[in-house]
């Protein structure tokens, strides 16, 4: 939530609903190009130079590239993409609404599954 703020003051476009794991990873130059509204956006996140990107209701994973003037609407993103052109929908028709806190929770499990995978290793 004070992320979400700072990042407001700095030029992002975006709302308190947002969850944005790694704040660092946007360089100021770049922060108004973005509009996010009610999404989850994991680490690794990198915009490429160009138009103004939105992202609404939607889930961005690990390390995903997104091409300026690309809209990200009702959509979720896999990790490792570069993502060229804008998505409207995933194909899901789910009637649950988008929520960060389940999305927050996926993620947490799935790094909690990576850390004990790891750690059987040793």
């Amino acid at each position: 939530l004070v992320w979400n703020i700072i990042l407001w003051c700095h030029g992002m476009d975006t709302d308190l609903r947002s969850m944005i794991v790694n704040p660092h990873q946007f360089k100021p130059s770049r922060l108004d190009q973005l509009k996010v509204r009610r999404s989850f956006i994991s680490s690794g996140f990198c915009v490429k130079a160009g138009e103004r990107v939105e992202i609404i209701d939607s889930s961005v994973g690990y390390a995903v590239a997104v091409n300026g003037g690309v809209k990200l609407h009702h959509s979720m993103i896999r990790p490792y993409t570069y993502v060229t052109e804008s998505l409207y929908d995933n194909g899901n028709n789910s009637t649950d609404e988008f929520r960060s806190d389940r999305l927050l929770w996926d993620e947490l499990v799935g790094v909690v599954h990576a850390v004990l995978i790891g750690l059987s290793f040793i």
